[in-house]
């Protein structure tokens, strides 16, 4: 070693030896761990001498985040130290490399599932309408990961995810693209929803006195109405069974005109106006083309709706 360490000394004794009391000395550390992502030179080595200071300040390299760390040797760091301090006198001694790496801390799986379970209760689009239980999560035993990512750790969901069901997360310290861990729980929302007071015919427009408030589990199905304003003035596609949910598919918005309805035909040019009535031949909503027969002719012609009772025709 004593030999190795007489090397370094000729690559960075500029004065051609080291001046016994001006030089400085550098003594490497076979490992060190640090906290930030930057290495100094002074979170490797002891350092005694005039400009010590300086010398600890030196910025090295960037600590990876991941993985086993880096390794530097004495070499390298000795070029280091003599393109920053050019005619420096300095000894360098101690180990002929150093491994770091980031320090890290633990945490516990119960530590990653509150995270889980506080970032469902903040981002569930449940909140405040109903009890939202949270089950079977499933997190790893415990984590490792670098000091001073455990407070910007977070949890974040996919864009489309309904946090009805099965829920999944990736877990990551805010900041960055590396993923740390999955976390999975199932969630079961129970909410009061509008259902069937009594039996609603098909064609039916649903009225406030058809519906009434239940308390039922949303992540049976995925397409049940949940505010009771999206159910009134609404057309039942199908019977709906008395105390039981209304499901999106089941109910559409009346059209402004329905099969067997007498209808306004008109028929426009630039300076004209004709109006004649028609039968409408099939239900139809707003900028629909639905087939109407004319009163009086009986002829059928194909109208674009554009108000209640009343298309637009060409002649």
């Amino acid at each position: 070693m004593r030999h190795c360490l007489s090397i370094l000394f000729l690559l960075l004794a500029f004065s051609g030896t080291a001046a016994a009391g001006g030089a400085d000395i550098i003594t490497l550390n076979g490992q060190a761990s640090v906290s930030g992502e930057r290495l100094l030179l002074g979170d490797i080595a002891t350092i005694r001498g005039p400009h010590a200071p300086e010398f600890a300040k030196l910025p090295l390299v960037k600590v990876p985040e991941r993985g086993p760390g880096i390794t530097l040797s004495a070499h390298f760091l000795a070029s280091r130290v003599m393109e920053k301090f050019p005619g420096a006198s300095v000894s360098m001694e101690g180990a002929p490399r150093v491994h770091v790496s980031r320090e890290r801390e633990k945490i516990s799986g119960e530590e990653i599932e509150a995270l889980f379970r506080n970032a469902v209760l903040k981002s569930s689009p449940y909140k405040g309408r109903g009890g939202i239980e949270i089950n079977d999560v499933r997190t790893p035993s415990s984590l490792s990961v670098p000091v001073g990512d455990k407070g910007r750790l977070q949890a974040k969901f996919s864009p489309a995810e309904d946090f009805l069901g099965l829920v999944t997360a990736t877990i990551s310290a805010a900041g960055s693209t590396s993923e740390i861990c999955r976390v999975s729980g199932r969630i079961r929302v129970m909410a009061q929803v509008p259902v069937a007071a009594r039996p609603i015919p098909r064609g039916a427009l649903i009225t406030e006195a058809d519906l009434e408030l239940r308390a039922c589990d949303l992540s049976a199905s995925p397409l049940m109405v949940t505010d009771l304003k999206d159910c009134l003035g609404m057309r039942a596609k199908t019977a709906l069974r008395a105390g039981k949910p209304l499901l999106r598919p089941n109910i559409a918005v009346p059209p402004l005109v329905s099969r067997g309805d007498l209808v306004a035909m008109e028929a426009r040019t630039e300076n004209l106006v004709i109006v004649d009535r028609g039968i409408a031949l099939k239900d139809g909503c707003l900028g629909e083309k639905i087939p109407v027969r004319n009163a009086a002719s009986g002829k059928q012609v194909i109208g674009t709706i554009i108000a209640h009772s009343q298309v637009e025709v060409t002649f």
